[in-house]
């Protein structure tokens, strides 16, 4: 005798092919970075040098990521202690 009942999650596996959740997740988040690290057309400032470090990131080998990443935060702490002194 068959279940009636649906499959797991409540898809049926012929019409919804299965997706490799982990790799779709990398592929949104890196997806959603670029986007997110390009400053908006004529910006200047530290916030925008910061995204388009951010943005250069995947060019850099592994090894340099912690070094920009401090950078970057040292950078953009600077910033935000001149907006105190201003």
């Amino acid at each position: 005798m068959q279940s009636t009942e649906p499959p797991v999650g409540g898809q049926n596996p012929d019409r919804h092919p299965p997706v490799d959740v982990a790799q779709r997740g990398q592929a949104d988040v890196a997806d959603a970075a670029s986007r997110a690290a390009e400053p908006a057309p004529g910006s200047a400032g530290p916030v925008a040098d910061a995204l388009r470090a951010l943005g250069e990131l995947d060019a850099a080998p592994l090894a340099e990521h912690p070094d920009i990443y401090q950078r970057i935060h040292a950078d953009l702490q600077d910033a935000l202690a001149g907006i105190d002194g201003a």
